[in-house]
């Protein structure tokens, strides 16, 4: 799991993989990943992920039960926050190419995310 969250990391990075430039609409258009706001958020996501990630990663191989459910509370709030801002706002924002994902895939990808979080924060 933690080797497929770090390509996903890098992947989203270099914008390959299952992250996809093209669906976010840059000025009405499909995005292709060549403008700087694009580079920009691409390069956010992935420290995003990492910057979430890296805590839990070092406190799992510290074999700290304590330590890893409060590591793991940064991506709860994390995916949890962007479910409900997803299911509530981003559809009014119109950045989602309705022909590759909507304001509600997020929202759920997000919420199944957060649950995962909270599954582990649990065991």
């Amino acid at each position: 799991m933690i080797n497929s969250l770090i390509a996903i990391i890098v992947l989203c990075n270099i914008q390959g993989g299952i992250y996809s430039v093209d669906a976010w609409m840059v000025d009405g258009n499909p995005g292709a990943g060549n403008t700087p706001i694009e580079k920009l958020l691409a390069l956010i996501f992935a420290l995003w992920y990492l910057g979430s990630i890296f805590p839990v990663i070092l406190t799992y191989l510290s074999g700290s039960a304590e330590g890893i459910q409060t590591a793991i509370m940064g991506p709860f709030f994390y995916h949890l926050s962007i479910s409900i801002n997803a299911f509530l706002f981003l559809e009014s924002f119109n950045v989602c190419n309705p022909e590759i994902t909507n304001a509600n895939r997020i929202g759920i990808i997000h919420a199944i995310l957060a649950a995962a979080c909270y599954a582990v924060y649990r065991s």
